[in-house]
């Protein structure tokens, strides 16, 4: 009894609000309680997203490309970030190496490299030697982003200078293709 009591009470309270408010005082109510609503469900969605970001950040300390994770050191200790730089690149005597993958990449993606301009620059301050390549290439436009994808998966010390195409008539599905990568190793001799 005590509880029918009760809900009577409450029944009796809001009619007198609701007939106190009116139509804008109740339509207000319910556009604050949805907003009450969505502030709840989009912290918890700003919880997940922080989560998400907290597990990505994760995965990223350790670099996909080379298998190893990439160290950082202390923002005061300059010399031991100039040092876990120096170590993300390869020695200068895996320039054959690499090579040998920038032509794995091209006959996996079905392109011939007739040839090439290669030209080796050493950079004394760094410490970094950047070994240029211009390739001409005659293929279609799927071919040469798979060959570009490959190359820049494969090697996380080359970088894709420029890549410039051209079609020599309308209707041709081969476009005349020049891809400048440059590939960067640590040492300098």
């Amino acid at each position: 009894m005590a509880s029918n009591e009760t809900s009577r009470q409450i029944e009796r309270r809001a009619r007198r609000l609701a007939h106190r408010l009116g139509w804008m005082g109740l339509g207000g109510g319910v556009l604050l309680l949805m907003a009450f609503i969505e502030l709840m469900t989009g912290a918890w969605s700003v919880d997940a997203q922080s989560r998400d970001l907290q597990l990505r950040i994760a995965r990223m300390q350790e670099s996909p490309r080379l298998g190893r994770p990439i160290e950082t050191k202390a923002s005061g200790d300059a010399t031991g970030q100039l040092d876990a730089f120096d170590a993300f690149f390869p020695a200068r005597s895996k320039l054959a190496d690499s090579l040998k993958k920038i032509y794995a990449a091209a006959a996996a993606s079905s392109l011939t490299l007739p040839r090439g301009d290669y030209r080796l620059e050493v950079d004394r301050d760094l410490g970094l030697t950047r070994y240029q390549l211009t390739l001409p290439v005659n293929a279609q436009y799927s071919r040469i982003k798979q060959f570009v994808g490959t190359v820049l998966a494969e090697l996380p010390n080359a970088a894709l200078e420029g890549v410039s195409m051209q079609r020599s008539t309308t209707g041709d599905q081969e476009l005349e293709t020049v891809i400048r990568i440059s590939l960067f190793f640590r040492g300098q001799s």
